[in-house]
């Protein structure tokens, strides 16, 4: 990049742009190469990620003739053989963390690139089409969660805050919005039938377990976190509380052991990926949408965000609240069994009970238990 080929000479104090392009283009906010592009990008094909990536870290333009260099398949086909998939991901990893990762994605969009950037398994491209359109949108409207945090399509102050907290999982929540092309495709991995964005991010990119985890359980719990289900909750007999209690501490969507600290997979997140979703299958596009049909539905996660404040549900999610149960152990002791999945059962039914009843000891838990079996409500 020209940009990047400037000197500064400590002996005479001067700026030397050899390529005698670089400071006019820093001053009109210019990408380009010093080289032709095509001659630049064929011998290193990886300096077209990073042109991607300088152009959005400082708000510039790409120049007119990377966009045509990049027409030719021979660039694409170049950077699939010749770059490892290591360098790839190290790339689009620095892109997700930057300044405007929409813009990223975008760029990568418009330039053709993205199903060589996010290389799908090869039965996927045989039997699907791909739509990476589909990135863009739900990059957009997270983009715009995050960015209009005072207007009428305001996420509610604690997802706003779970996203303030880490930039690792904004992060991660774009690389989901980048991976939602592949939302319903399925792919054998040995024996498995695994999501083909978990593929993706594991052989086309390269990226952690923990990343990995992450993005795939945002997709898994997109099931049940969603209005229609949220809707259903409410219509159902059981109490509120005990399955809200329930959704929450569901593996998929919220990481108990919280491994990772703040960058661990939290409900929030889950539910940030969940309105995101529902946000970009709306029926126009994100510049014409009708705005009170998606602050409606901003609005429905609100409200059952308040509602699990006012439930005080998150304290379900605290050690302390398990510190409080009985263990396996304890449980084969009371009730003289052997450990097996009666225990587990077992334990599913106390972590029900204490969600209605949150502030119950193990003694008053070990004294409800005996009580359910004596009176036949629970077979062991």
């Amino acid at each position: 990049m020209t940009i990047n080929s400037l000197f500064y000479n400590l002996h005479t104090g001067l700026i030397e742009d050899f390529t005698e392009k670089g400071l006019s283009d820093l001053k009109l906010g210019i990408i380009r190469t010093p080289l032709p592009s095509k001659e630049t990008f064929k011998d290193d094909p990886l300096r077209l990620l990073r042109c991607i990536r300088f152009s959005t870290r400082f708000n510039f333009n790409l120049d007119f003739e990377i966009f045509e260099t990049v027409k030719t398949d021979s660039i694409k086909v170049a950077l699939m053989e010749k770059i490892s998939r290591e360098r790839v991901g190290i790339e689009i990893d620095k892109m997700l963390q930057g300044r405007d990762p929409l813009s990223s994605l975008k760029l990568i969009h418009e330039l053709g690139l993205y199903l060589v950037v996010f290389r799908p398994p090869s039965d996927v491209t045989r039997n699907s089409i791909i739509d990476s359109s589909l990135a863009i949108k739900t990059a957009q409207w997270l983009n715009q969660l995050i960015t209009l945090n005072h207007s009428n399509l305001s996420l509610h102050p604690l997802l706003m805050n779970s996203l303030a907290s880490s930039t690792n999982i904004r992060r991660r929540l774009f690389l989901a919005c980048a991976l939602t092309p592949f939302q319903n495709l399925k792919v054998k991995l040995g024996k498995r039938e695994v999501w083909a964005g978990e593929v993706c991010i594991s052989d086309s990119l390269k990226l952690g377990n923990h990343d990995k985890t992450f993005v795939t359980r945002l997709f898994q719990a997109l099931n049940i976190v969603n209005t229609s289900h949220f809707s259903a909750l409410q219509k159902n007999p059981t109490s509120l509380r005990t399955q809200l209690g329930q959704l929450l501490r569901s593996p998929i969507v919220h990481d108990l052991k919280q491994l990772e600290s703040l960058d661990s997979s939290s409900w929030q997140a889950s539910f940030v990926f969940g309105l995101v979703i529902e946000l970009s299958q709306l029926d126009s596009n994100l510049n014409s949408t009708d705005q009170e049909l998606a602050q409606q539905l901003i609005q429905k996660y609100n409200k059952l965000v308040d509602k699990i404040i006012e439930l005080g549900l998150p304290l379900i999610l605290t050690p302390e609240f398990d510190k409080r149960r009985l263990d396996g152990n304890e449980i084969c002791q009371l009730m003289n069994i052997k450990p097996g999945k009666q225990v587990a059962a077992i334990i599913t039914r106390l972590i029900e009970r204490q969600i209605e009843f949150p502030d119950q000891t193990k003694q008053e838990g070990a004294e409800w238990l005996q009580e359910e079996v004596k009176s036949g409500r629970l077979v062991i």
